[in-house]
C-alpha cells in the first residue's frame, strides 16, 4: 500500500535536460521532499508498549546545522487514487510508520496512523489533518490541532516527528531541481 520514496539524483538529471511543460507532464503530482531531521533526545513510552511511538525531546527548538554528507535526497509523489482519467479521488493519504501508510516514514517518533494528506477537490490545494500522533505534526513551526485540517501551499515546511519535509506543487519542484539543486 505504501509509496517508494524515492532518491532524487535521477529526476534533478531529467529535469535539466527538458522545458516545465514537458517535465509536467510526467511528473503532474506534488510531492514531499525529505529534508533535515531535528536535533533531540528519544525517550520510550511506557504506556505505548514494545514497539510504540517515542517521546521526542527537541533541543531548544533550534534546528541542527549538522549535515549526513552522504546521506541522499529523497522525495515521494503524492500519487492519489483517481475516478477516471481527468479527476483524482477526494481521499486521504495517511502518513504513518507501517506499511499500511500511503506515506510511509520508518522512524519511532512516526505513529503508526500520524496524519493525513489529501486534494481539496473544489477548494484547490492539499490539506492536512493531524491524527492525534505522539509528537506532532507541524506546518510552517506551527503544531496542527487534531480533527482540524490545514491547507498546506507549495514550499510549505511540514515536520512529522523529527523529519522535516518540503510539499511542492509539480511545477515548483520542476523549479527547485532546476534552480535549487544546480
Amino acid at each position: 500500500m505504501s509509496q517508494n520514496w524515492l532518491q532524487i539524483n535521477t529526476i534533478h538529471q531529467q529535469a535539466q535536460r527538458v522545458e516545465r511543460a514537458d517535465f509536467l507532464i510526467g511528473y503532474p503530482n506534488p510531492v514531499l521532499v525529505a529534508g533535515e531531521v531535528k536535533d533531540g533526545r528519544l525517550l520510550r513510552r511506557t504506556d505505548k508498549g514494545t514497539y510504540g511511538t517515542h517521546q521526542y525531546l527537541t533541543v531548544d527548538g533550534i534546528l541542527s546545522s549538522k549535515k549526513e554528507p552522504h546521506s541522499p535526497v529523497r522525495y515521494i509523489p503524492l500519487r492519489h487514487q483517481k475516478i477516471n482519467d481527468e479527476q483524482p479521488m477526494d481521499t486521504w493519504m495517511q502518513v504513518g510508520r507501517t506499511s499500511d501508510s500511503e506515506i510511509m516514514i520508518n522512524d519511532y517518533t512516526i505513529s503508526k496512523k500520524h496524519a493525513r494528506i489529501r486534494h481539496a477537490m473544489g477548494r484547490g490545494g492539499y490539506l492536512l489533518e493531524e491524527l492525534g500522533s505522539t509528537n506532532g505534526t507541524w506546518v510552517n513551526g506551527e503544531r496542527l490541532v487534531q480533527g482540524a485540517p490545514m491547507r498546506i501551499q507549495s514550499s510549505d515546511t511540514i515536520r512529522f516527528g523529527r523529519h522535516i519535509f518540503t510539499f511542492y506543487l509539480a511545477r515548483d519542484f520542476y523549479t527547485f531541481l532546476r534552480e535549487v539543486l544546480a
